[in-house]
């Protein structure tokens, strides 16, 4: 889990237009969207980006899964293993506290996020 987190953070910290490093960006963006329901624009600030590039973004990546891009695929697939090892956090928040998944929901910049993961570390949430 805290690895997961943390190389979303990295992911977020990144700026560079590589497709090895927007393409997992795009699933990761994507990814936040539908697991944490996060506003296009909270999501956008925290990667240093606007609302109109998540947006973008989702497209991208829904474009691309629905064409079967194999290039695509491949760069995905080290953040997409290591999101599924995230899914815990659906079942932690529901199980045990609100309180985590309304942190990850008002998370708007990675200070935040690294605070939570901080959290996490130190089991606060539980």
């Amino acid at each position: 889990m805290l690895e997961a987190l943390e190389n979303i953070i990295k992911q977020m910290n990144c700026n560079s237009r590589r497709r090895e490093d927007i393409y997992p960006r795009f699933y990761l963006m994507n990814w936040i969207r539908n697991n944490l329901r996060m506003s296009y624009e909270s999501i956008g600030k925290m990667f240093g980006k606007d609302h109109a590039t998540v947006i973008n973004a989702i497209n991208s990546h829904s474009n691309m899964t629905a064409l079967k891009d194999v290039t695509y695929k491949f760069h995905i697939k080290g953040i997409s293993t290591q999101l599924e090892n995230l899914e815990f956090s659906k079942s932690m928040v529901d199980n045990n506290s609100k309180t985590l998944e309304s942190d990850l929901l008002t998370c708007d910049t990675i200070d935040e996020l690294k605070d939570i993961l901080n959290k996490v570390r130190t089991s606060y949430y539980y």
